[in-house]
């Protein structure tokens, strides 16, 4: 079983891997902070057994970069923005979770001003961008070559069924990815 625990101390926050299995690189640290200080409480990430060395490296990177954002205080936009909910952040692990996978393509975190979240991946004119807001709810938008597959609100209660569809087109992003390596 492997488990990743963000903590602060300082103005540091280390992820640290437990794991049966051999996982080479698994202990990592970040200093990059605005803070001084910790501010929230450590979050707690179980990643999932079944997951490769590849796949457990960018669920960890894309953790790390939300654990960076979780620090940010109210007007980092230099406006009135919020920081980062906690109902946000934990739709947001949940949800990277679900979709790790093998030779992921890279996830980018961008924080919205109403404290939510925006996940998403792009590769090739293929698009898929999950807005999670400050409520922990999630609106998917899916583009395949130009076209749009899906622009809707997805309910918590949907997110399972909805999960498939938007891990099949982030493993088409993969695929292109392996056939350009």
């Amino acid at each position: 079983m492997g488990a990743l625990s963000l903590t602060g101390v300082d103005y540091f926050t280390q992820a640290t891997v437990a794991t049966s299995a051999p996982l080479s690189g698994a202990s990592l640290a970040v200093s990059d902070f605005i803070s001084r200080e910790p501010k929230r409480q450590p979050m707690r990430v179980r990643l999932p057994d079944h997951l490769d060395l590849a796949a457990r490296r960018a669920l960890m990177h894309a953790i790390q970069q939300l654990a960076r954002l979780r620090q940010l205080d109210k007007g980092w936009d230099g406006a009135k923005a919020e920081p980062l909910t906690d109902d946000a952040c934990d739709t947001a692990i949940r949800l990277l979770t679900a979709l790790a996978m093998p030779a992921p393509p890279t996830a980018q975190l961008v924080p919205l001003e109403d404290g939510g979240l925006q996940l998403e991946w792009h590769v090739e004119g293929n698009d898929v961008e999950l807005e999670i807001d400050a409520q922990g709810e999630v609106h998917a938008y899916i583009i395949a070559a130009a076209v749009t597959v899906l622009n809707r609100e997805v309910p918590q209660a949907l997110l399972p069924t909805t999960m498939p569809e938007i891990r099949r087109y982030i493993t088409r992003m993969s695929r292109i990815l392996n056939e350009q390596a």
